[in-house]
């Protein structure tokens, strides 16, 4: 079962599924970002104590190569949390489901583990399209009548699209090189220990309501997380990355059910292109790259 990427993924497409919901739920009941990290950290550093036994001290050059990677999910969580609290989660998800396309690209021209086929790049330009749609930004432009809130919201989506893409990268090379368990305690362990070092004494308590919210959002979290992990090391990044649009349009359905969120026409029209486009924007892996 361990080795089972289906599980895995799955567990990827259900937990991340859910996350945007609660974090656009939870900034209704009066959470803040920095709530939300820290909760999310604090699960993620308790979902690995079953795997305690196989802990180890590390000499400091193997640390510090783990932690320069598990920072940055701190940024991917950070800047969506800050997107998602200026845009709606469907345009939010939407641009952060084109990170599989800069890992491949990543992955082809950098670390020469994958070629790009024809069908690879019409996909790409197919996805550009639709990412342009949903962000209405060309038309804003072309008005005079860009907003800010929304500048400063796509901003914090392509960077953490650029965390989420470097974050992958790296870290199919550590799944090769350090024993799972073992890279799974000091990633989420080193991370907590950031988050909390740097917010914990200067953030309140959630209020009541907010609890089992933020608690839902932690949970999932940490699920997301070290089943991304495991599936990395069982099928590489980019086909991890490709498996996960299972989930976008699970998600963008779910937040206009339950958050009320309404697209135009044009950004549903760019919701399906990314959708059409991403399973079209697939590398080939080359054998000496596994």
């Amino acid at each position: 079962m361990m080795d089972n990427p289906t599980l895995w993924v799955s567990l990827i497409v259900i937990a991340t599924a859910v996350q945007p919901i609660l974090v656009k739920l939870g900034y209704r009941v009066s959470l803040d970002a920095a709530q939300l990290l820290l909760v999310k950290n604090f699960f993620s550093a308790l979902i690995v104590l079953p795997f305690v036994g196989a802990f180890r001290w590390l000499k400091k050059e193997e640390i510090w190569r783990i932690a320069r990677v598990s920072v940055l999910v701190l940024g991917i969580n950070g800047f969506s949390l800050l997107a998602l609290k200026l845009l709606p989660a469907a345009v939010v998800v939407t641009i952060t489901t084109t990170v599989p396309i800069f890992v491949a690209i990543v992955n082809r021209f950098i670390l020469k583990r994958e070629r790009l086929p024809f069908k690879f790049w019409f996909g790409v330009v197919v996805c550009f399209v639709g990412v342009l749609l949903v962000t209405k930004i060309v038309g804003a432009l072309l008005a005079g009548q860009v907003v800010v809130k929304d500048l400063w919201g796509l901003a914090a989506c392509f960077a953490a699209v650029g965390c989420a893409v470097t974050y992958r990268v790296n870290m199919e090379t550590l799944t090769g090189t350090f024993d799972l368990k073992l890279l799974w305690i000091w990633a989420f362990w080193i991370n907590a220990a950031v988050v909390f070092a740097a917010l914990g004494p200067y953030t309140p308590m959630p209020s009541t309501d907010g609890w089992l919210l933020a608690v839902g959002v932690g949970l999932s979290a940490a699920v997301a997380n070290s089943a991304f992990i495991w599936s990395i090391r069982l099928i590489g990044s980019t086909a991890t990355s490709v498996f996960q649009l299972l989930q976008r349009p699970v998600i963008i359905i779910c937040t206009a059910l339950i958050l009320g969120e309404t697209l135009s026409v044009s950004q549903i029209i760019g919701v399906a292109l990314v959708v059409i486009g991403l399973p079209l924007a697939q590398p080939k892996r080359l054998s000496e790259g596994r």
